[in-house]
């Protein structure tokens, strides 16, 4: 059974809005960067297989400006203390829940929620 992993930071603002920001005074604009590069924002776990999505917080944060969107991990370049170590952990629990994964879905069940947490908590 196939299954998908992202991270997401959670009420992060979109592209799109940004972009529609961007034509706002250059008052606003200091805002939205103050705003990018100041609000931690949670980073979330989004597991989703037959249609069905998990949704796990995975007790750490970051702003918005130290997000790389694309690859789903901190930016070393704006996150200067701490990326190697945030990002080892998101690839940890990335490996961990899809591992966990295929073991439930081997035994012909699905993972839980409660599963997800377990391995963020390890």
């Amino acid at each position: 059974m196939a299954y998908s992993l992202n991270f997401y930071l959670d009420n992060a603002l979109s592209k799109e809005k940004l972009s529609i920001l961007k034509n706002d005074s250059r008052e606003v604009q200091r805002d939205i960067q103050k705003i990018l590069s100041e609000r931690r924002l949670q980073i979330f776990l989004y597991l989703r297989s037959s249609g069905k999505t998990l949704k796990v917080y995975t007790e750490r944060k970051c702003t918005q400006k130290q997000w790389d969107f694309e690859r789903q991990k901190v930016n070393p370049n704006y996150f200067k203390s701490g990326s190697v170590e945030l990002n080892k952990y998101i690839e940890t629990v990335s490996y961990e829940v899809g591992k966990k994964f295929e073991e439930t879905n081997n035994k012909g069940s699905l993972i839980t929620k409660d599963q997800v947490k377990e391995i963020i908590e390890s």
